[in-house]
């Protein structure tokens, strides 16, 4: 990584995190004062020092953060919590295995805040963001080989127009994809940003036209959708009995997959329709709490714009 995009220290990466509906996330959880709870998605760890700060000396929290230099910042905001804290470098698609490894099991609530930080957007070497120039990078574990840069320069038109589409739903996916072919090589956000602007002729307003693409080519590289589903879906099995399922989703695709693993652990049966007895032994493990999502007050909104698009869904194990 060339070292003109190493602008920003650890404890600056740390400081420009807010976390999202936390007096939400509270309530919702049901915390109890002795209760352990998951964090799979510890970012700047806001959710997690809430609940510490909301319960006894007793309980316990396992965190997950995949991203390296997110886990080394949040580390050394939590040393104060450290022996009520077991913070892991991993993804929380492994949140059972990790889980097993250090001992939690039947836990009283899990966390999932999807989606990009404020810590990777508000600095340029990482390479998400739009305004701050950086390598087009774009991956959350940096072990994995598969970057932005392979993206936007590998892939043909046909693949980089669907993923455009489905995944950033935008609707100039043809023009973009083409303007992002005839431009290659493109090495940094900033070019890609401005080869994405052409498309949109005499841009007005308040959002980014790259906006979308970039969206698009973050959950490429990341394999978001399914390690959201996966990590979701394994998770459940962690909770006891009245133990609650919390995840803030930020966009349709999150959305769609939520509500389709809460409703599918919801039925008694999943066999086809046309089938005249079950035959799958399926049995419900949760109960819908929320029956529409819980988003942002607007007080909140107006203080971190970036949550605007949050919403909170929550079920319960049975």
């Amino acid at each position: 990584m060339d070292n003109e995009f190493q602008d920003v220290s650890a404890d600056s990466f740390l400081g420009s995190h807010e976390p999202v509906m936390v007096d939400e996330v509270l309530h919702f959880l049901n915390i109890s004062p002795s209760g352990n709870y998951i964090d799979c998605t510890l970012g700047g760890g806001g959710h997690s020092i809430a609940i510490l700060d909301s319960t006894e000396s007793s309980s316990r929290i396992l965190a997950c953060e995949v991203d390296i230099d997110v886990f080394r910042s949040s580390s050394l905001k939590f040393s104060e919590y450290s022996k009520r804290i077991k913070i892991v470098n991993d993804s929380y698609v492994n949140v059972s295995v990790i889980a097993e490894r250090v001992g939690f099991s039947k836990v009283d609530g899990i966390i999932f805040d999807l989606g990009v930080s404020s810590m990777h957007l508000d600095v340029g070497y990482r390479g998400f963001s739009i305004m701050r120039d950086g390598p087009l990078d774009m991956r959350f574990n940096l072990s994995q080989n598969l970057t932005a840069y392979d993206v936007v320069n590998s892939y043909n038109f046909s693949d980089l127009e669907h993923l455009l589409r489905m995944y950033g739903g935008e609707k100039k996916s043809r023009q973009i994809a083409r303007e992002i072919i005839q431009n290659r090589p493109i090495s940094t956000t900033i070019k890609l940003a401005a080869v994405i602007s052409k498309v949109f002729n005499n841009w007005r307003g308040r959002i980014h036209p790259a906006t979308k693409s970039f969206q698009a080519i973050r959950i490429e590289v990341n394999h978001e959708l399914k390690t959201i589903e996966n990590g979701i879906k394994s998770s459940i099995n962690l909770l006891k009995s009245g133990g609650r399922l919390c995840v803030i989703a930020y966009h349709s695709l999150e959305v769609q997959i939520i509500r389709n693993i809460f409703r599918e652990a919801t039925l008694d049966c999943l066999c086809p329709r046309w089938f005249p007895v079950c035959r799958c032994d399926h049995n419900p493990s949760l109960k819908i709490i929320t029956q529409k999502a819980v988003t942002p007050t607007l007080e909140e909104v107006k203080k971190n714009p970036r949550c605007r698009s949050a919403s909170l869904r929550v079920a319960e194990h049975i």
